[in-house]
């Protein structure tokens, strides 16, 4: 989870690498996309073994988590109580997706991700202005905002999108339809 303060970076960052020239950013290693590297790393190990072992971590700890707060005796029970009611609100799933996110962070081994088109066509039609408050400005403004969310996706893929929009949408003033 990204919070607002990196997206702001990340958009200042790729702001940056517009105005650097194509030549300068092949050189910088950005001449293949997110997802080509993604499609490479998968062709070298098509198990995903990092990722694999991310998850074998994190039903470790969660076991090991379920064991403290089950168990009085557990040195770290009173923690597991607190944190059972107040960080996953009584929710076992969510104490699994929260263990799985640590380990994936941890190792940087997330799953692999595809492209998708429809999901891009889908978010920009979301930000688009709408045929009644179009003027030369908000043209401008959504396509700002297209190509600065194109080159994320190019350097960064889909992973932290919602607070990446979120921010870019506040920046160039457009509302999600």
């Amino acid at each position: 989870m990204q919070t607002v303060e990196q997206a702001i970076g990340i958009v200042k960052m790729m702001e940056n690498k517009t105005k650097q020239s194509t030549p300068a950013r092949i050189v910088a290693g950005m001449n293949k996309s997110f997802h080509q590297r993604q499609r490479e790393a998968e062709d070298a190990d098509p198990l995903n073994s990092a990722h694999q072992l991310a998850v074998l971590k994190s039903k470790k700890s969660t076991t090991d988590f379920f064991n403290a707060l089950h168990n009085p005796t557990h040195p770290k029970h009173d923690q597991a109580i607190k944190d059972w009611k107040e960080k996953y609100k009584c929710d076992s799933g969510v104490v699994e997706k929260a263990h799985l996110q640590v380990a994936m962070d941890e190792g940087a081994a997330y799953p692999f991700e595809k492209a998708d088109t429809a999901y891009e066509e889908r978010v920009l039609r979301k930000f688009k202005p709408l045929a009644s408050a179009t003027t030369q400005h908000t043209m401008a403004m959504h396509q700002a905002f297209a190509t600065a969310w194109k080159q994320k996706i190019f350097a960064r893929g889909y992973r932290g999108d919602k607070t990446f929009l979120a921010t870019l949408a506040e920046k160039y003033s457009l509302r999600k339809i």
